[in-house]
Protein backbone atom coordinates (compact mmCIF):
# COMPACT_ATOMS: atom_id res chain seq x y z
CA UNK A 1 0.00 0.00 0.00
CA UNK A 2 1.03 3.59 -0.53
CA UNK A 3 2.42 5.53 2.39
CA UNK A 4 -0.85 7.32 3.10
CA UNK A 5 -3.27 4.48 2.42
CA UNK A 6 -4.30 1.94 5.04
CA UNK A 7 -7.08 -0.56 5.59
CA UNK A 8 -8.30 1.20 8.73
CA UNK A 9 -7.69 4.73 9.93
CA UNK A 10 -8.47 5.19 13.64
CA UNK A 11 -8.94 8.78 14.79
CA UNK A 12 -7.95 9.12 18.45
CA UNK A 13 -5.46 7.11 20.51
CA UNK A 14 -7.57 7.11 23.66
CA UNK A 15 -9.12 4.33 25.74
CA UNK A 16 -11.03 2.79 22.83
CA UNK A 17 -8.65 3.66 20.01
CA UNK A 18 -5.68 1.94 21.65
CA UNK A 19 -7.70 -1.25 22.12
CA UNK A 20 -8.82 -1.19 18.48
CA UNK A 21 -5.27 -0.59 17.23
CA UNK A 22 -4.04 -3.62 19.14
CA UNK A 23 -6.84 -6.01 18.24
CA UNK A 24 -7.14 -5.10 14.55
CA UNK A 25 -3.40 -5.48 13.95
CA UNK A 26 -3.46 -8.99 15.39
CA UNK A 27 -4.20 -9.84 11.75
CA UNK A 28 -0.87 -9.28 9.96
CA UNK A 29 -2.69 -8.72 6.68
CA UNK A 30 -4.48 -5.62 7.96
CA UNK A 31 -2.75 -2.21 7.89
CA UNK A 32 -3.86 0.27 10.54
CA UNK A 33 -3.06 3.96 11.01
CA UNK A 34 -3.71 5.43 14.46
CA UNK A 35 -3.94 9.23 14.54
CA UNK A 36 -3.45 11.28 17.70
CA UNK A 37 -3.54 15.07 17.94
CA UNK A 38 -1.28 15.13 20.99
CA UNK A 39 2.22 13.85 21.82
CA UNK A 40 3.55 10.50 22.96
CA UNK A 41 2.90 9.60 26.59
CA UNK A 42 6.52 9.98 27.68
CA UNK A 43 6.10 12.41 30.57
CA UNK A 44 7.00 10.88 33.92
CA UNK A 45 4.03 12.72 35.42
CA UNK A 46 1.63 10.67 33.29
CA UNK A 47 2.93 7.41 34.74
CA UNK A 48 3.19 8.56 38.38
CA UNK A 49 -0.28 8.00 39.85
CA UNK A 50 -0.30 10.83 42.40
CA UNK A 51 0.75 13.32 39.70
CA UNK A 52 -2.67 13.12 38.03
CA UNK A 53 -3.56 16.36 39.83
CA UNK A 54 -0.62 18.05 38.10
CA UNK A 55 -0.72 16.52 34.63
CA UNK A 56 -4.33 17.59 34.10
CA UNK A 57 -3.19 21.23 34.13
CA UNK A 58 -0.79 20.70 31.23
CA UNK A 59 -2.38 22.05 28.04
CA UNK A 60 0.10 20.04 25.98
CA UNK A 61 -1.73 16.82 26.92
CA UNK A 62 -5.21 18.13 27.78
CA UNK A 63 -7.69 19.77 25.39
CA UNK A 64 -9.11 21.85 28.26
CA UNK A 65 -12.35 22.64 26.46
CA UNK A 66 -14.33 25.63 27.74
CA UNK A 67 -17.98 24.85 28.39
CA UNK A 68 -21.07 26.95 27.82
CA UNK A 69 -22.80 28.70 30.76
CA UNK A 70 -24.84 26.09 32.61
CA UNK A 71 -28.40 27.43 33.09
CA UNK A 72 -29.07 25.36 36.23
CA UNK A 73 -25.67 26.01 37.83
CA UNK A 74 -26.01 29.79 38.17
CA UNK A 75 -24.71 30.25 34.62
CA UNK A 76 -21.25 28.99 35.53
CA UNK A 77 -18.74 27.76 32.96
CA UNK A 78 -15.95 25.24 33.44
CA UNK A 79 -12.91 23.76 31.74
CA UNK A 80 -13.59 20.26 30.51
CA UNK A 81 -10.60 17.92 30.66
CA UNK A 82 -10.03 15.53 27.73
CA UNK A 83 -6.75 13.77 27.06
CA UNK A 84 -4.73 15.03 24.08
CA UNK A 85 -1.94 12.47 24.26
CA UNK A 86 -1.28 8.84 23.43
CA UNK A 87 -3.66 7.01 25.77
CA UNK A 88 -6.16 9.87 25.63
CA UNK A 89 -8.04 10.49 28.84
CA UNK A 90 -6.75 7.19 30.25
CA UNK A 91 -3.36 8.93 30.46
CA UNK A 92 -4.63 11.84 32.59
CA UNK A 93 -7.63 10.42 34.48
CA UNK A 94 -7.98 9.28 38.08
CA UNK A 95 -7.26 5.60 37.25
CA UNK A 96 -10.48 4.34 38.83
CA UNK A 97 -11.59 1.09 37.19
CA UNK A 98 -15.33 0.54 37.51
CA UNK A 99 -17.53 -1.37 35.09
CA UNK A 100 -20.91 -0.18 36.29
CA UNK A 101 -24.01 -2.14 37.15
CA UNK A 102 -25.30 -5.18 35.29
CA UNK A 103 -28.58 -3.33 34.80
CA UNK A 104 -26.76 -0.61 32.84
CA UNK A 105 -25.97 -2.99 30.01
CA UNK A 106 -29.28 -4.84 30.10
CA UNK A 107 -30.75 -1.34 29.81
CA UNK A 108 -28.61 -0.65 26.73
CA UNK A 109 -29.96 -3.79 25.09
CA UNK A 110 -33.53 -2.81 25.95
CA UNK A 111 -33.40 0.79 24.71
CA UNK A 112 -31.51 0.00 21.50
CA UNK A 113 -33.11 -3.34 20.62
CA UNK A 114 -29.56 -4.76 20.30
CA UNK A 115 -29.41 -7.86 22.56
CA UNK A 116 -25.66 -8.21 22.01
CA UNK A 117 -25.13 -5.23 24.32
CA UNK A 118 -26.75 -6.95 27.32
CA UNK A 119 -24.72 -7.58 30.46
CA UNK A 120 -23.69 -11.14 29.64
CA UNK A 121 -22.28 -10.09 26.25
CA UNK A 122 -20.45 -7.10 27.69
CA UNK A 123 -19.14 -9.06 30.69
CA UNK A 124 -17.40 -11.46 28.33
CA UNK A 125 -15.41 -8.51 26.98
CA UNK A 126 -14.72 -6.99 30.38
CA UNK A 127 -13.18 -10.33 31.33
CA UNK A 128 -11.20 -10.46 28.09
CA UNK A 129 -9.52 -7.09 28.56
CA UNK A 130 -8.31 -7.47 32.16
CA UNK A 131 -6.01 -9.41 34.40
CA UNK A 132 -7.33 -8.96 37.93
CA UNK A 133 -4.90 -11.29 39.67
CA UNK A 134 -6.31 -10.89 43.18
CA UNK A 135 -9.81 -11.79 41.98
CA UNK A 136 -9.07 -14.17 39.11
CA UNK A 137 -11.03 -16.99 40.74
CA UNK A 138 -14.24 -14.99 40.43
CA UNK A 139 -16.51 -15.86 37.48
CA UNK A 140 -16.95 -12.11 37.03
CA UNK A 141 -13.26 -11.30 36.55
CA UNK A 142 -10.59 -11.86 33.91
CA UNK A 143 -7.15 -13.42 34.32
CA UNK A 144 -5.49 -13.19 30.90
CA UNK A 145 -6.15 -9.72 29.51
CA UNK A 146 -3.62 -6.99 28.64
CA UNK A 147 -4.87 -4.54 31.29
CA UNK A 148 -3.54 -5.26 34.77
CA UNK A 149 -6.21 -4.19 37.25
CA UNK A 150 -5.39 -3.86 40.93
CA UNK A 151 -7.37 -3.19 44.07
CA UNK A 152 -6.47 -0.25 46.29
CA UNK A 153 -5.05 -1.22 49.71
CA UNK A 154 -7.00 1.49 51.59
CA UNK A 155 -4.81 1.10 54.68
CA UNK A 156 -4.78 4.81 55.57
CA UNK A 157 -6.69 5.37 58.84
CA UNK A 158 -9.12 7.75 57.11
CA UNK A 159 -9.94 5.16 54.44
CA UNK A 160 -10.48 2.61 57.19
CA UNK A 161 -12.78 5.04 58.97
CA UNK A 162 -14.80 5.50 55.78
CA UNK A 163 -15.32 1.75 55.36
CA UNK A 164 -16.20 1.32 59.04
CA UNK A 165 -18.62 4.23 58.85
CA UNK A 166 -20.35 2.64 55.87
CA UNK A 167 -20.96 -0.52 57.88
CA UNK A 168 -22.06 1.46 60.92
CA UNK A 169 -24.54 3.43 58.81
CA UNK A 170 -26.05 0.17 57.57
CA UNK A 171 -24.82 0.24 53.98
CA UNK A 172 -22.50 -2.75 54.17
CA UNK A 173 -19.28 -3.63 52.37
CA UNK A 174 -18.92 -5.14 48.93
CA UNK A 175 -15.72 -7.12 48.42
CA UNK A 176 -15.71 -6.74 44.63
CA UNK A 177 -17.48 -3.68 43.26
CA UNK A 178 -16.93 -5.08 39.74
CA UNK A 179 -18.35 -8.46 40.68
CA UNK A 180 -21.71 -9.78 41.76
CA UNK A 181 -22.68 -6.90 44.06
CA UNK A 182 -22.15 -3.21 43.44
CA UNK A 183 -24.14 -1.81 46.39
CA UNK A 184 -22.20 -0.72 49.45
CA UNK A 185 -18.83 0.65 50.50
CA UNK A 186 -15.72 -0.72 48.84
CA UNK A 187 -12.05 -0.53 48.11
CA UNK A 188 -11.84 0.55 44.50
CA UNK A 189 -10.24 -1.28 41.62
CA UNK A 190 -7.75 0.83 39.76
CA UNK A 191 -5.58 0.89 36.64
CA UNK A 192 -2.36 0.98 38.62
CA UNK A 193 0.17 -1.85 38.49
CA UNK A 194 3.61 -1.94 40.04
CA UNK A 195 3.08 1.63 41.22
CA UNK A 196 2.58 2.92 37.65
CA UNK A 197 -0.45 4.06 35.67
CA UNK A 198 -1.92 1.38 33.44
CA UNK A 199 -3.36 3.52 30.67
CA UNK A 200 -4.93 2.00 27.57
CA UNK A 201 -1.70 2.95 25.81
CA UNK A 202 0.48 1.06 28.28
CA UNK A 203 -1.78 -2.01 28.25
CA UNK A 204 -2.80 -2.21 24.59
CA UNK A 205 -0.81 0.12 22.33
CA UNK A 206 2.78 -0.11 23.55
CA UNK A 207 2.89 -3.94 23.24
CA UNK A 208 1.71 -3.66 19.61
CA UNK A 209 4.17 -0.99 18.44
CA UNK A 210 6.57 -3.54 17.01
CA UNK A 211 4.01 -4.80 14.52
CA UNK A 212 4.89 -3.69 10.97
CA UNK A 213 1.20 -3.30 10.10
CA UNK A 214 0.61 -0.60 12.76
CA UNK A 215 1.51 3.04 12.11
CA UNK A 216 1.03 5.71 14.79
CA UNK A 217 1.16 9.41 14.02
CA UNK A 218 1.22 11.95 16.82
CA UNK A 219 0.54 15.68 16.54
CA UNK A 220 -1.85 14.76 13.71
CA UNK A 221 -5.14 16.54 14.22
CA UNK A 222 -8.14 15.27 12.27
CA UNK A 223 -10.05 18.04 10.51
CA UNK A 224 -12.84 16.09 8.81
CA UNK A 225 -13.61 12.84 7.01
CA UNK A 226 -13.38 12.63 3.23
CA UNK A 227 -16.29 11.10 1.32
CA UNK A 228 -16.87 9.71 -2.15
CA UNK A 229 -20.63 10.11 -2.29
CA UNK A 230 -21.76 8.63 1.00
CA UNK A 231 -18.72 6.41 1.53
CA UNK A 232 -15.92 7.55 3.85
CA UNK A 233 -12.62 7.14 2.06
CA UNK A 234 -10.20 8.92 4.35
CA UNK A 235 -9.39 11.66 6.84
CA UNK A 236 -8.09 15.16 6.30
CA UNK A 237 -5.43 15.87 8.90
CA UNK A 238 -3.23 18.77 9.96
CA UNK A 239 0.35 18.11 11.04
CA UNK A 240 2.72 20.94 11.79
CA UNK A 241 0.53 23.41 9.95
CA UNK A 242 0.39 21.29 6.78
CA UNK A 243 -2.90 19.76 5.66
CA UNK A 244 -2.93 16.34 3.99
CA UNK A 245 -5.21 13.36 3.49
CA UNK A 246 -4.82 9.74 4.58
CA UNK A 247 -6.89 7.07 2.85
CA UNK A 248 -8.84 4.20 4.39
CA UNK A 249 -9.44 1.25 2.09
CA UNK A 250 -11.93 -0.37 4.42
CA UNK A 251 -13.07 1.99 7.18
CA UNK A 252 -12.50 5.15 9.11
CA UNK A 253 -13.09 4.60 12.83
CA UNK A 254 -13.78 7.64 14.99
CA UNK A 255 -12.53 7.14 18.55
CA UNK A 256 -12.19 10.83 19.37
CA UNK A 257 -14.47 10.78 22.40
CA UNK A 258 -17.86 12.19 23.34
CA UNK A 259 -16.82 15.77 22.55
CA UNK A 260 -14.85 15.42 19.34
CA UNK A 261 -16.46 12.43 17.62
CA UNK A 262 -19.74 14.34 17.14
CA UNK A 263 -17.79 17.49 16.27
CA UNK A 264 -15.92 15.64 13.51
CA UNK A 265 -19.11 14.07 12.22
CA UNK A 266 -20.71 17.50 11.91
CA UNK A 267 -17.62 19.03 10.30
CA UNK A 268 -17.85 16.21 7.77
CA UNK A 269 -21.50 16.77 6.91
CA UNK A 270 -23.22 14.30 9.24
CA UNK A 271 -25.69 15.87 11.64
CA UNK A 272 -28.85 17.96 11.69
CA UNK A 273 -29.14 19.25 8.12
CA UNK A 274 -30.45 22.68 9.10
CA UNK A 275 -27.54 23.27 11.49
CA UNK A 276 -24.96 22.06 8.99
CA UNK A 277 -26.33 24.38 6.32
CA UNK A 278 -26.21 27.27 8.79
CA UNK A 279 -22.44 26.70 8.89
CA UNK A 280 -22.31 26.25 5.09
CA UNK A 281 -21.34 22.59 5.46
CA UNK A 282 -22.55 20.27 2.69
CA UNK A 283 -24.92 17.63 4.05
CA UNK A 284 -23.79 14.02 3.61
CA UNK A 285 -26.33 12.48 6.02
CA UNK A 286 -29.13 14.19 7.93
CA UNK A 287 -28.82 12.69 11.43
CA UNK A 288 -30.21 15.17 13.98
CA UNK A 289 -29.06 13.00 16.90
CA UNK A 290 -25.40 13.85 16.35
CA UNK A 291 -24.23 15.79 19.40
CA UNK A 292 -27.48 15.23 21.28
CA UNK A 293 -28.10 12.95 24.28
CA UNK A 294 -24.90 14.22 25.99
CA UNK A 295 -24.62 12.89 29.54
CA UNK A 296 -22.21 13.25 32.45
CA UNK A 297 -21.94 12.65 36.17
CA UNK A 298 -22.14 15.76 38.33
CA UNK A 299 -21.84 16.27 42.06
CA UNK A 300 -20.70 18.27 45.06
CA UNK A 301 -18.05 17.82 47.73
CA UNK A 302 -18.64 17.50 51.44
CA UNK A 303 -15.44 18.21 53.39
CA UNK A 304 -14.46 18.10 57.06
CA UNK A 305 -11.39 19.25 58.87
CA UNK A 306 -9.45 16.38 60.44
CA UNK A 307 -8.52 16.66 64.10
CA UNK A 308 -5.36 14.61 63.60
CA UNK A 309 -2.54 15.71 61.24
CA UNK A 310 -2.63 12.53 59.17
CA UNK A 311 -4.26 13.57 55.90
CA UNK A 312 -2.52 14.07 52.57
CA UNK A 313 -2.04 17.75 53.38
CA UNK A 314 1.30 16.89 54.94
CA UNK A 315 2.53 15.87 51.47
CA UNK A 316 1.73 19.19 49.80
CA UNK A 317 4.79 20.97 51.20
CA UNK A 318 7.49 21.31 48.51
CA UNK A 319 10.06 19.31 50.51
CA UNK A 320 7.58 16.51 51.15
CA UNK A 321 6.55 16.47 47.48
CA UNK A 322 10.18 16.14 46.48
CA UNK A 323 10.67 13.25 48.91
CA UNK A 324 7.67 11.33 47.66
CA UNK A 325 8.82 11.93 44.09
CA UNK A 326 12.28 10.51 44.79
CA UNK A 327 10.77 7.48 46.52
CA UNK A 328 8.49 6.80 43.57
CA UNK A 329 11.27 7.24 40.99
CA UNK A 330 13.53 4.81 42.87
CA UNK A 331 11.01 2.22 44.07
CA UNK A 332 7.57 2.92 42.48
CA UNK A 333 6.13 2.79 46.00
CA UNK A 334 4.85 5.19 48.63
CA UNK A 335 2.47 8.13 48.38
CA UNK A 336 3.34 8.65 44.71
CA UNK A 337 2.08 5.18 43.77
CA UNK A 338 -1.59 5.84 44.61
CA UNK A 339 -4.39 7.98 43.19
CA UNK A 340 -5.66 8.29 46.81
CA UNK A 341 -9.26 7.67 45.72
CA UNK A 342 -8.90 4.26 47.33
CA UNK A 343 -12.42 3.85 48.70
CA UNK A 344 -15.87 4.61 47.37
CA UNK A 345 -19.52 3.72 47.83
CA UNK A 346 -22.53 3.05 45.63
CA UNK A 347 -25.84 3.69 47.36
CA UNK A 348 -29.54 3.98 46.60
CA UNK A 349 -31.26 7.26 47.33
CA UNK A 350 -35.04 7.05 47.03
CA UNK A 351 -37.11 4.23 45.59
CA UNK A 352 -34.73 2.84 42.96
CA UNK A 353 -33.71 -0.68 41.98
CA UNK A 354 -29.97 -0.09 41.60
CA UNK A 355 -27.51 2.43 43.04
CA UNK A 356 -27.96 5.99 41.84
CA UNK A 357 -25.38 7.71 44.08
CA UNK A 358 -21.61 7.35 44.24
CA UNK A 359 -19.32 8.64 47.00
CA UNK A 360 -15.71 9.19 45.88
CA UNK A 361 -13.62 9.45 49.02
CA UNK A 362 -10.17 10.96 49.66
CA UNK A 363 -8.18 11.62 52.87
CA UNK A 364 -7.61 15.22 51.88
CA UNK A 365 -9.30 18.51 52.71
CA UNK A 366 -8.45 20.60 49.67
CA UNK A 367 -10.05 20.80 46.27
CA UNK A 368 -9.01 18.89 43.17
CA UNK A 369 -8.04 22.22 41.57
CA UNK A 370 -5.72 23.38 44.36
CA UNK A 371 -3.98 20.24 45.60
CA UNK A 372 -0.55 21.79 45.68
CA UNK A 373 -1.60 24.75 47.81
CA UNK A 374 -3.66 23.04 50.51
CA UNK A 375 -2.25 22.75 54.01
CA UNK A 376 -5.48 22.07 55.91
CA UNK A 377 -5.83 18.53 57.20
CA UNK A 378 -9.16 17.03 56.28
CA UNK A 379 -11.18 14.35 54.52
CA UNK A 380 -13.86 14.54 51.90
CA UNK A 381 -16.16 12.73 49.53
CA UNK A 382 -17.76 13.82 46.33
CA UNK A 383 -21.45 12.96 46.01
CA UNK A 384 -22.39 12.29 42.39
CA UNK A 385 -25.64 11.26 40.79
CA UNK A 386 -25.01 8.22 38.63
CA UNK A 387 -28.05 7.96 36.36
CA UNK A 388 -29.02 11.56 35.52
CA UNK A 389 -32.10 12.45 33.51
CA UNK A 390 -30.63 15.73 32.27
CA UNK A 391 -29.31 15.79 28.73
CA UNK A 392 -26.99 18.23 26.99
CA UNK A 393 -25.44 18.60 23.56
CA UNK A 394 -22.30 19.18 21.54
CA UNK A 395 -22.68 21.78 18.78
CA UNK A 396 -20.40 23.44 16.29
CA UNK A 397 -19.19 26.92 17.04
CA UNK A 398 -17.88 27.26 13.52
CA UNK A 399 -17.13 25.27 10.37
CA UNK A 400 -13.45 25.88 11.13
CA UNK A 401 -11.99 22.57 12.42
CA UNK A 402 -9.71 24.52 14.75
CA UNK A 403 -12.67 26.20 16.49
CA UNK A 404 -13.71 24.85 19.86
CA UNK A 405 -17.00 22.95 19.96
CA UNK A 406 -19.86 24.30 22.04
CA UNK A 407 -20.40 22.07 25.06
CA UNK A 408 -23.54 22.27 27.19
CA UNK A 409 -24.35 19.49 29.66
CA UNK A 410 -27.50 21.04 31.13
CA UNK A 411 -26.63 19.67 34.56
CA UNK A 412 -29.43 19.39 37.15
CA UNK A 413 -32.10 20.40 34.67
CA UNK A 414 -34.65 17.96 36.10
CA UNK A 415 -36.18 17.85 39.54
CA UNK A 416 -35.31 14.19 39.89
CA UNK A 417 -31.61 14.95 39.46
CA UNK A 418 -31.80 17.74 42.03
CA UNK A 419 -33.62 15.50 44.52
CA UNK A 420 -31.11 12.67 44.11
CA UNK A 421 -28.12 14.96 44.65
CA UNK A 422 -29.80 16.52 47.66
CA UNK A 423 -30.53 13.07 49.14
CA UNK A 424 -26.96 11.98 48.45
CA UNK A 425 -25.57 14.91 50.44
CA UNK A 426 -27.78 13.94 53.37
CA UNK A 427 -26.63 10.31 53.18
CA UNK A 428 -22.99 11.36 53.17
CA UNK A 429 -23.41 13.69 56.12
CA UNK A 430 -24.96 10.82 58.06
CA UNK A 431 -21.92 8.68 57.25
CA UNK A 432 -19.50 11.38 58.36
CA UNK A 433 -21.34 11.64 61.69
CA UNK A 434 -21.02 8.00 62.68
CA UNK A 435 -18.88 6.88 65.62
CA UNK A 436 -16.17 5.73 63.22
CA UNK A 437 -15.32 9.40 62.60
CA UNK A 438 -15.49 10.67 66.18
CA UNK A 439 -11.72 10.47 66.49
CA UNK A 440 -11.11 12.46 63.29
CA UNK A 441 -14.11 14.66 62.61
CA UNK A 442 -13.58 18.39 62.83
CA UNK A 443 -16.09 20.94 61.54
CA UNK A 444 -17.47 20.73 58.04
CA UNK A 445 -15.41 23.05 55.85
CA UNK A 446 -17.33 22.77 52.56
CA UNK A 447 -18.75 25.90 51.04
CA UNK A 448 -22.12 24.33 51.85
CA UNK A 449 -21.40 23.86 55.55
CA UNK A 450 -24.48 24.71 57.57
CA UNK A 451 -26.76 24.48 54.55
CA UNK A 452 -29.16 21.73 55.54
CA UNK A 453 -32.63 22.45 54.18
CA UNK A 454 -33.60 21.23 50.74
CA UNK A 455 -33.56 24.76 49.38
CA UNK A 456 -30.13 25.44 50.90
CA UNK A 457 -28.63 22.24 49.49
CA UNK A 458 -30.09 23.03 46.09
CA UNK A 459 -28.52 26.48 46.23
CA UNK A 460 -25.18 24.92 47.23
CA UNK A 461 -25.42 22.54 44.27
CA UNK A 462 -26.15 25.39 41.86
CA UNK A 463 -23.14 27.28 43.14
CA UNK A 464 -20.65 24.43 43.56
CA UNK A 465 -21.62 21.30 41.59
CA UNK A 466 -18.84 20.14 39.26
CA UNK A 467 -18.34 17.51 36.62
CA UNK A 468 -16.76 14.08 36.94
CA UNK A 469 -15.50 14.40 33.34
CA UNK A 470 -17.55 11.38 32.29
CA UNK A 471 -18.97 12.67 29.00
CA UNK A 472 -20.83 10.11 26.90
CA UNK A 473 -23.90 9.49 24.76
CA UNK A 474 -23.45 12.14 22.05
CA UNK A 475 -23.46 9.62 19.15
CA UNK A 476 -25.78 7.10 20.69
CA UNK A 477 -26.49 3.61 19.44
CA UNK A 478 -29.88 2.72 18.09
CA UNK A 479 -31.71 1.50 14.99
CA UNK A 480 -31.50 3.56 11.82
CA UNK A 481 -35.26 4.06 11.99
CA UNK A 482 -34.76 6.17 15.12
CA UNK A 483 -33.88 9.63 13.81
CA UNK A 484 -32.02 10.49 17.02
CA UNK A 485 -29.70 7.49 16.89
CA UNK A 486 -26.35 7.96 15.21
CA UNK A 487 -24.75 4.51 15.01
CA UNK A 488 -25.90 0.94 14.70
CA UNK A 489 -25.16 -2.16 16.73
CA UNK A 490 -21.42 -2.18 15.96
CA UNK A 491 -20.82 1.55 15.77
CA UNK A 492 -21.50 1.87 12.03
CA UNK A 493 -22.73 5.40 11.28
CA UNK A 494 -26.25 5.52 9.88
CA UNK A 495 -26.66 6.91 6.38
CA UNK A 496 -23.08 6.39 5.21
CA UNK A 497 -20.64 3.56 4.51
CA UNK A 498 -17.11 2.88 5.66
CA UNK A 499 -17.42 4.90 8.88
CA UNK A 500 -17.80 3.83 12.51
CA UNK A 501 -17.76 5.50 15.87
CA UNK A 502 -16.23 3.53 18.72
CA UNK A 503 -15.91 5.32 22.04
CA UNK A 504 -18.08 6.48 24.96
CA UNK A 505 -20.12 8.70 22.66
CA UNK A 506 -22.08 5.65 21.46
CA UNK A 507 -23.41 4.81 24.94
CA UNK A 508 -27.20 5.15 24.82
CA UNK A 509 -27.23 5.79 28.57
CA UNK A 510 -24.50 6.62 31.06
CA UNK A 511 -23.21 3.82 33.28
CA UNK A 512 -23.35 3.67 37.06
CA UNK A 513 -19.60 4.14 37.24
CA UNK A 514 -16.57 5.97 35.92
CA UNK A 515 -16.36 5.36 32.16
CA UNK A 516 -12.82 4.24 31.32
CA UNK A 517 -13.47 0.53 31.78
CA UNK A 518 -16.58 0.66 29.61
CA UNK A 519 -14.78 2.59 26.87
CA UNK A 520 -12.13 -0.12 26.66
CA UNK A 521 -14.82 -2.81 26.63
CA UNK A 522 -16.44 -1.05 23.64
CA UNK A 523 -13.09 -1.24 21.84
CA UNK A 524 -12.81 -4.97 22.47
CA UNK A 525 -16.37 -5.62 21.38
CA UNK A 526 -16.31 -3.54 18.20
CA UNK A 527 -12.93 -4.97 17.19
CA UNK A 528 -14.50 -8.41 17.21
CA UNK A 529 -17.49 -7.11 15.25
CA UNK A 530 -15.15 -5.75 12.58
CA UNK A 531 -13.36 -9.10 12.44
CA UNK A 532 -16.68 -10.90 12.09
CA UNK A 533 -16.49 -12.84 15.31
CA UNK A 534 -17.84 -12.50 18.81
CA UNK A 535 -17.33 -14.00 22.24
CA UNK A 536 -20.06 -16.14 23.68
CA UNK A 537 -22.00 -14.33 26.42
CA UNK A 538 -20.95 -15.01 29.99
CA UNK A 539 -23.44 -14.27 32.73
CA UNK A 540 -22.86 -15.85 36.16
CA UNK A 541 -26.27 -14.60 37.32
CA UNK A 542 -27.97 -17.32 35.28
Amino acid sequence: MAKDEFDYVIVGAGSTGCVLANRLTEDPNVAVLLLEAGPWDRSMLIHMPVAMAVIKDNAAVNWQFPTEPEPHLDGRTDVYHRGKVIGGSSSINGMVFLRGNAADYDGWAAVTGFPEWSYGHCLAYFRKLETAAAKSASPYRGDAGPLRVGTAPATHPLHQAFLQAGEEAGHGITEDVNGAKQDGFCRIDWTISGGRRQSAAVAFLHPALGRPNLTVRTHARARRMIFAGTRATGVEIETGGAVSTVRAGREVILSAGAVQSPQLLMLSGIGAASELRAHEIAVVADRPGVGRNLQDHVGVYVRHACKEPISLARWTHPVARAALGVQWILTKTGVGASNHFETAAFLRAGKVNIPNIQFQYAPFGGTYHSVRETRTHGFQAKVTIQRPESRGRIALGSADPAARPRILFNYLETERDRVELRDGVKLLRDVFHTRAYDRFRGPEISTGAGQNTDAEIDAYARAEAVTDFHACGSCRMGPASDAMSVVGRAGEVHGVEGLRVADASIFPEITTANLNASAMMVGEKIADAIKGRALAPHDPRR
